[in-house]
């Protein structure tokens, strides 16, 4: 159970997405592995269930166009 697994380069690329966005200049920010499905079901309107991973919401250009799980 080494804690260091738990972290992961991560990439984003796609429509909206910001460019040359680092991810690593915030200090508030970890991304965990568990984040990348938990930004892939909010993209997807779908309901992460359990997971503890946020999305990482933050590489988009315009936080206007963020799809809502709110309700769901």
């Amino acid at each position: 159970d080494d804690p260091r697994s738990r972290y992961i380069p991560w990439i984003c690329t796609g429509p909206n997405v910001r460019v040359n966005y680092d991810l690593t200049r915030s200090r508030e920010r970890t991304i965990h592995t568990e984040d990348t499905f938990a930004t892939a079901c909010h993209f997807l309107g779908l309901p992460p269930g359990t997971v503890q991973g946020q999305p990482v919401l933050e590489v988009l250009q315009h936080r206007d166009l963020m799809v809502s799980t709110k309700g769901s």
